[in-house]
């Protein structure tokens, strides 16, 4: 910390809010190497806290502005108040930390609690780093002081995940200013007491944006119940103007689409649906920017409806001008996506979507093992060509692609993340592989932000040192080559210890290879575990 050595006070550059700015930019946040992403460093928050006004309150916002529990505030109250019991949470492997009260409760004890209670935004949230940081549980009776407290706990709260499945946890916390709730049923409750839950929320719902639902799967879900709590989220929605709804385990009825439909703001969708009530997701104007569907298999003729060939129609009727992610899903096909349903549904998306804002999109369905899939060639591919912003392209297709086409599809999606065209097939394919191991070159040269490569190639080829120089260390960390042959797995090994270095997974398709090329993979994916 600079300061004025004579006056001993803050130097003036401390003053400045872009100086402040940067160094928290800079200082309090740490690379996570568990999902390669920046987090929240709160060692380095609270050593910035103590050290000047100027950090201190820009520290204090963004120490409470997530909380996972409200343990942290309850920790707060007067010592001689809150008495801590350590125990070992085995479900998350660390130790956990319950919170009660030693005596009653007097208005004195509030003052810490009220004073940060204003700063907390988001509450319950749960992410890849909660494992390192200690779990507060409170007491029944803590709860029940809070219940009979009666007012606002957390005033400016605008998002809630509440995910340990209780309900109470969640009315507790619920203001009028929620923008974001997350919630987990349990079936367990019984439906007359989940129906009063859904009718008490819906009291507190005037700013929700954004709306999840989940379920506790510990157990099967009983049809009944299921059925009376689609009810009750069909009148909940029926009060809402949501931008953003997640409930992909529960089947939308037709009424209930009807309604999402209808909601002006809505942006963002990930459902659970039946083939006749997707054929009611048809929307007037552009105004989606995601959408996941999952369509469900059910008893009944409608069983045997199959969307996948229809999905270029489906694509047309969401408007899709503004999508930035397209996610489609079926548990149960009856064919592959044939030459026809490609060429059309390529054709749909270059016509339809925009190549400034599609990133993702993705096609994954259980099919008939031996139907062949439809071959994807460059002409059909073309018109994918424009879209250089993806980031995600997942198709149930055989790619015929040369060793140049492959880089033509590589120089084109320099953002890739996630490439796969490989299917799932049970024969290998009469028609040949083109590529050989030059097309992994090119992916690793030209999309330097590879994470998952799904890609099928016959053959060896040899590099320069300048092309493997230009490809080395790509981040790519989950290779499935389907059902490539031809391998020498020293050969490959030397390839990926330069140009995959981080290389964690090889998959391929045992069941598309005789019992030698199968060999050699294993040999290669034994030698991969071995240096990793």
């Amino acid at each position: 910390m600079i300061h004025h050595l004579s006056h001993l006070r803050m130097h003036p550059c401390l003053e400045i809010y872009e100086i402040i700015e940067l160094i928290f930019e800079y200082v309090l946040h740490s690379p996570s190497t568990r999902s390669r992403t920046s987090r929240l460093d709160r060692g380095s928050l609270v050593a910035l806290l103590k050290t000047c006004r100027s950090f201190s309150v820009s520290s204090s916002k963004l120490l409470w502005q997530n909380l996972e529990s409200l343990g942290p505030l309850i920790a707060t109250m007067p010592e001689d108040l809150v008495e801590v019991a350590k125990t070992y949470d085995s479900l998350r492997g660390r130790e956990s930390y319950e919170l009660s009260f030693r005596r009653e409760v007097i208005p004195e004890d509030w003052e810490r609690f009220d004073l940060y209670a204003p700063l907390v935004k988001a509450i319950g949230l749960v992410t890849a780093h909660t494992w390192t940081t200690p779990k507060f549980t409170l007491s029944k009776g803590i709860e029940l002081v809070l219940h009979e407290r009666r007012k606002i706990l957390l005033p400016n709260l605008t998002m809630l995940a509440e995910l340990s499945g209780d309900p109470s946890a969640t009315l507790l916390l619920l203001t009028p200013y929620i923008q974001v709730l997350k919630f987990r049923v349990d079936f367990s409750w019984g439906t007359s007491f989940i129906s009063r839950f859904i009718s008490d929320i819906t009291f507190y719902l005037h700013s929700l944006t954004s709306l999840h639902i989940s379920v506790y799967s510990g157990f099967n879900l009983d049809h009944q119940k299921v059925e009376t709590f689609a009810s009750d989220v069909a009148r909940l929605l029926g009060l809402l103007n949501l931008e953003e709804f997640v409930c992909n385990w529960l089947e939308l009825s037709g009424p209930m689409v009807e309604t999402l439909v209808q909601m002006p703001r809505l942006r963002k969708i990930d459902i659970l649906v039946s083939p006749p009530a997707l054929e009611l997701l048809h929307f007037v104007e552009p105004q989606l920017k995601g959408i996941r569907i999952c369509i469900s298999t059910f008893p009944g003729a409608d069983a045997e409806v199959d969307m996948v060939p229809h999905l270029s129609r489906i694509l047309i009727a969401l408007q899709p001008t503004l999508l930035d992610s397209f996610y489609f899903r079926k548990k149960k096909s009856a064919t592959h996506m044939t030459q026809q349903d490609l060429t059309s549904l390529t054709s749909a998306i270059e016509r339809h979507c925009s190549p400034k804002f599609l990133r993702y999109f993705s096609i994954i369905y259980q099919r008939v093992m031996n139907d062949l899939p439809a071959i994807a060639n460059i002409q059909l591919f073309r018109p994918l060509l424009a879209f250089s912003q993806l980031r995600k392209l997942c198709l149930e297709v055989h790619a015929d692609f040369t060793d140049a086409e492959a880089q033509q599809l590589a120089i084109s999606w320099p953002h890739m993340e996630e490439l796969d065209i490989v299917p799932f097939i049970s024969v290998p394919p009469s028609l040949p592989i083109r590529t050989t191991l030059k097309c992994l070159l090119w992916f690793a040269t030209y999309c330097r932000n590879l994470k998952q490569l799904s890609f099928c190639f016959k053959g060896m080829d040899t590099f320069t040192e300048c092309e493997l120089a230009e490809a080395s260390d790509n981040p790519l960390c989950c290779l499935e080559v389907g059902y490539s042959t031809e391998v020498d797995p020293e050969r490959f090994l030397d390839f990926v210890k330069v140009v995959f270095p981080n290389l964690s997974a090889l998959m391929w398709n045992e069941l598309a290879m005789d019992d030698g090329n199968n060999e050699k993979w294993e040999a290669v994916n034994t030698s991969l575990q071995e240096l990793a």
